[in-house]
């Protein structure tokens, strides 16, 4: 009676010794608290009324989570340990969601190990930043919105996958995308959940109905939200900061020549940028041929944001934040529609340089790709598997494609449209990426394994 326990439940201990000996070399390689510029806006929610909380350039949730730390510790000494385990249980999650899904015991376990050695968790995991956390809760999302596909019938699931995406981007905004991507990607697995149709599916009463309740709790919550802080603070959004990461792009293609040709009510911010820039000898990001020089535009970013625009906008804001935003954010709109060629051009280059930064320093990506190569020069000399086996592990590598892709070019595109491409923000975007391969690495040990052209696929 017990027999039927143990796939489940080995792979679940098996990805527990994984993380306690990876635990134990994180702390022996010195996984101790790091602060970070952006980690002092954290560490005011207990002196801050609720208008300042929203007012705030952060959003409430990592906050929050600082604040209940600071209750049982000090100094964020727990911090990386409540950041590893956070993203050990999303992982475990996971891998009872790709289990339930229809996945192969062996192909949901390396998929889930994969995560286990995710690189936003060994270089970003210790510092007091919310990209560990954020990242975490995208896996948990991921896994609530399997089960929610695989268990139409339950609300709590769905209610669950609400609550856990308004967790998500009140701890880290940039995962705002995951507002339309959700129903986006609940639609695109629909026909490969077990027990629906697999052909014209989007046609009928159950699919509707299931799209529309993820839109409803994708959309409910943020808009509700949107809507506290405009009657609070006048801003319906988020929260305020977007403007002020689109101008530390756009700020860069403000000429002095050229600022009468904007609106009249964005000029006097502009002309302020355009005057701070030349007297700081910030350069043009084209070279006089017309190539984009990319390295300046990215270094320019932080200068722009921080130490150019800002300071501008709040003089001209009368120190409102909020009015300061909304004022970068109409500029750098203005600027946009000025120079749409030279902005796209930012967005293209700053897409590759995330390509190729994650295929360079993506460690975990490297080793399963290696690995995965091996596997497949060694099975390609053995006998393909059963007809079956193969439309399974077809099956479950659509599954993993559409994730891993989806994730990566939904967020990574709403990085490069506003903000560096740095290694923490494509870490979080590329996270399944290393899960893939993983589960085509099984799909390719279950061929090498198979002892004859009829045996099962194991």
């Amino acid at each position: 009676m017990e027999r039927p326990r143990i796939p489940a439940l080995l792979p679940i201990v098996l990805l527990l010794l994984q993380a306690a000996l990876l635990h134990w070399l994180y702390e022996r390689s010195g996984f101790a608290p790091k602060s970070y510029p952006d980690t002092i806006d954290y560490t005011f929610f207990a002196q801050q009324t609720w208008t300042e909380r929203l007012t705030s350039l952060r959003t409430i949730g990592y906050p929050i989570f600082l604040y209940l730390h600071s209750l049982v510790a000090d100094q964020f000494r727990l911090v990386p340990l409540w950041h590893f385990l956070l993203h050990i249980a999303t992982v475990v999650v996971f891998q009872s969601s790709l289990l339930q899904f229809g996945f192969r015991t062996w192909t949901a376990f390396l998929a889930a190990s994969a995560l286990v050695y995710a690189s936003i968790l060994r270089y970003f995991g210790h510092a007091i930043l919310t990209d560990a956390p954020g990242t975490a809760l995208i896996i948990l999302l991921t896994a609530l919105l399997l089960f929610s596909l695989t268990r139409p019938r339950s609300r709590w699931w769905l209610a669950g996958l609400g609550v856990g995406l308004f967790v998500s981007y009140q701890v880290r905004p940039a995962n705002l995308y995951l507002v339309a991507l959700i129903p986006l990607l609940g639609g695109m697995l629909y026909p490969l959940t077990p027990g629906n149709p697999a052909t014209r599916c989007w046609t009928t009463p159950d699919f509707r109905r299931h799209l529309q309740r993820l839109t409803l709790v994708s959309l409910v919550p943020f808009l509700l939200f949107c809507g506290l802080r405009w009657v609070t603070v006048g801003h319906f959004g988020l929260v305020s900061f977007g403007g002020h990461n689109a101008i530390g792009v756009l700020a860069s293609l403000v000429q002095a020549e050229t600022v009468d040709q904007l609106d009249p009510e964005v000029r006097p911010l502009a002309r302020a940028i355009a005057a701070e820039r030349e007297r700081r000898g910030m350069e043009w990001p084209f070279s006089r041929l017309g190539w984009i020089r990319y390295e300046i535009w990215f270094k320019e970013y932080n200068p722009n944001s921080h130490e150019v625009a800002l300071p501008a906008a709040l003089k001209l804001a009368g120190g409102s934040r909020v009015e300061a935003n909304r004022m970068m954010t109409r500029l750098s709109w203005a600027i946009l529609f000025q120079h749409p060629d030279l902005y796209a051009r930012w967005v293209v280059a700053s897409f590759a340089e995330s390509l190729c930064g994650l295929v360079r320093r993506e460690a975990t990506l490297q080793a399963t790709a290696l690995l995965l190569l091996l596997a497949f020069t060694a099975a390609r000399m053995r006998p393909r598997l059963p007809e079956a086996a193969v439309r399974q592990q077809e099956r479950e590598t659509t599954v993993l494609l559409l994730i891993s892709l989806l994730f990566f070019l939904s967020g990574t595109l709403l990085v490069v449209l506003v903000e560096q491409p740095l290694e923490r923000y494509i870490f979080s975007t590329a996270v399944f990426i290393p899960s893939l391969l993983a589960a085509v690495l099984s799909h390719q040990l279950t061929r090498l394994l198979a002892r004859s052209p009829t045996a099962g696929d194991q």
